[in-house]
């Protein structure tokens, strides 16, 4: 009986051994199979963690080492390292490119993944390099826009937004008006270009000393009045004293009726200027229609008092119809059928 087990016993150890060598001889086979499809690939890409980049664009040899096993392959080397994989974020911002996104990226560009092998890691992550732009360059593009202009003004203050990225190397800086706010403040848009092309905007608010030779009220001036060249001189002022309406141009002031009083020294603003009115609710007028070849006129009354070039209603005497004319000039009324 004894015996019967020892004989069972030697027949499972001796099994156990071949199953054993069975493993091990596979084992072996696959590391020797993979060793040589390794020494097949001749080119191999490592790539990298993490990058930090100061260009546009994010190549294959930014992100990865490209070497080949016999120091070979130069051309072909050089030809993946410049493989575009993505766009570089913007400046100071990270982002990720996944194996699968580099990958297929190769594909695209005609790249025999059995031929290359590549050690990839799940994401890479890219950060664009970047330095905080300071107020005093902002302040220069300011000042030189302003001499450009030919405007008369010292910037006193420029309010920058905090943290504001751009390119670490060479940039232009560009500044230009957006409008002026109150308290002599006026917001500009800051364009900043890298070498590269590559573009950064925002905007910011400057405080502004500016002078500027503006129209004023030579002699003072009765409400009604309608202002002519002889009623205006210039002054030089500080514009962030003046309101927003102000009247900067002689032309633009002449002609006006005044709806208030206006003292000697005095600015004109807009709102307190009007054109004057040439016909008077109530009076007769003559309407006139002119067509290419011919001209007709009949008489109304203006139901309406009007400036030139405003359009109010007018009643014609014959017919009684109320119609829609525009005011030419004192007593005259341009109607259309």
């Amino acid at each position: 009986m004894f015996g019967y087990f020892r004989m069972i016993h030697r027949s499972l150890h001796c099994l156990n051994c071949f199953n054993v060598l069975a493993v091990c001889f596979l084992y072996f086979s696959s590391l020797a199979w993979a060793e040589q499809a390794a020494g097949r690939q001749r080119i191999i890409i490592q790539g990298r963690k993490e990058v930090l980049l100061t260009k546009p664009l994010v190549h294959l040899g930014d992100i990865a080492e490209v070497s080949s096993r016999g120091g070979e392959d130069e051309e072909a080397l050089i030809a993946l390292q410049k493989i575009v994989i993505d766009k570089s974020p913007a400046p100071g911002i990270s982002a990720t490119i996944s194996a699968a996104q580099i990958i297929e990226r190769l594909k695209k560009e005609g790249v025999d993944l059995k031929e290359v092998g590549y050690i990839l890691p799940r994401a890479v992550e890219v950060k664009r390099a970047s330095r905080t732009i300071t107020e005093m360059e902002i302040r220069g593009a300011i000042e030189s826009f302003l001499s450009r202009s030919g405007r008369e003004a010292v910037v006193k203050k420029v309010f920058v937004p905090q943290g504001l990225q751009v390119d670490p190397g060479e940039v232009e800086i560009e500044a230009l008006p957006l409008g002026r706010t109150s308290s002599g403040r006026t917001d500009f848009n800051v364009k900043v270009k890298a070498e590269d092309g590559q573009e950064v905007r925002f905007d910011v608010n400057a405080v502004l000393d500016e002078w500027q030779e503006v129209p004023i009220a030579g002699r003072t001036l009765v409400k009604g009045s309608v202002v002519n060249s002889a009623d205006l001189a210039m002054a030089r002022l500080n514009i962030a004293a003046l309101p927003k309406d102000v009247i900067d141009r002689q032309d633009d002031v002449i002609g006006l009726k005044l709806s208030e009083d206006v003292s000697a020294g005095q600015v004109f603003r807009r709102n307190l200027l009007a054109l004057p009115t040439v016909v008077e609710a109530g009076a007769r007028v003559t309407m006139v229609y002119r067509a290419r070849l011919f001209e007709a006129s009949a008489t109304g009354i203006a139901l309406e008092a009007g400036a030139a070039g405003q359009v109010i209603r007018v009643k014609n005497d014959s017919s009684k119809k109320i119609i829609m004319g525009t005011v030419l000039e004192s007593g005259v009324i341009e109607v259309k059928p």
